[in-house]
């Protein structure tokens, strides 16, 4: 018989739910890390796109707080639910959509900004109207929202192994209504461009999605606070610092004893891991 799934958020004790920190934490510890890891590659590709689109730096960094959040009502979904490798059933689509409407209320208990919240409520709506979330179309849906239709499904397929342009000419191209803003869709393909040209630089010329995010995060560069009067655990910055030259020269070093050469993707997360998420 197969496993029945069940979306819930039972666990949760809401109480302990006051703040934006204690959701973030309970992200980080769901799915092994993978739902908090998602957001953050949602966040950087939403800051890129805000940034495409001529926003300032506090829209830029709206956008990105709402890619950290926006989908934290996937908590409610236990990860062999997420990870399964099949079609859903009718009946697993219907429990999946939960996640937004449930999402709702842990933002709301978390205390987190009425714009991100507005945003949730519609990530799943198309452009055209079809979808699900908060009914709306078009312009009416909120701009923040639209950018999430885009940058969601660019997650999507990361997760589901696709390269890049792949994922690109997926969202340029849909198989089905007419699910994205084009003027997010001109936004997301001038950043792939520029992420695309920087990777060239560094010799890479058919990235992966992984090598996509690491130069997308050091392309936007970012940086975010969370509640400055708490400890060093509640600091998140993910700003990438300059590698001096010092310390690109010891990874060379250490490198080059090794016979078998490192991959372009290698190389990169190297370089990432000593300029990575900071805690302070």
């Amino acid at each position: 018989m197969s496993k029945e799934f069940k979306y819930s958020i039972e666990h949760i004790n809401l109480s302990d739910m006051n703040t934006k920190l204690d959701l973030f934490m309970k992200m980080q510890e769901h799915n092994e890390g993978k739902t908090l890891e998602d957001s953050r590659f949602v966040a950087n590709l939403n800051k890129a796109i805000a940034a495409e689109l001529g926003w300032d730096k506090d829209g830029q960094e709206r956008a990105h707080e709402t890619g950290l959040y926006y989908d934290a009502g996937m908590v409610g979904l236990e990860p062999d639910f997420i990870n399964f490798d099949g079609k859903f059933t009718v009946e697993m689509r219907d429990e999946m959509h939960k996640h937004v409407e449930e999402g709702k209320k842990l933002l709301e208990q978390a205390g987190v900004e009425p714009y991100i919240i507005e945003a949730s409520e519609y990530h799943h709506r198309d452009f055209d109207g079809g979808g699900y979330g908060k009914e709306a179309k078009e312009k009416d849906i909120p701009q923040l929202a639209r950018i999430l239709r885009v940058t969601d499904s660019i997650k999507g397929f990361d997760n589901r192994g696709f390269s890049p342009l792949e994922a690109l000419d997926d969202v340029k191209n849909p198989k089905w209504g007419n699910p994205y803003d084009a003027e997010i869709i001109d936004a997301y393909e001038k950043v792939h461009n520029r992420v695309k040209e920087q990777l060239s630089e560094k010799g890479i010329t058919e990235p992966s999605l992984p090598e996509f995010k690491i130069v997308l995060e050091e392309t936007y560069k970012v940086e975010i606070e969370k509640d400055k009067n708490n400890d060093k655990n509640n600091t998140i910055k993910l700003d990438k610092q300059p590698k001096t030259k010092k310390s690109t020269k010891k990874v060379e070093n250490a490198a080059a004893p090794k016979k078998q050469k490192e991959s372009s993707y290698q190389k990169l997360k190297k370089e990432s891991i000593k300029k990575d998420t900071q805690i302070k």
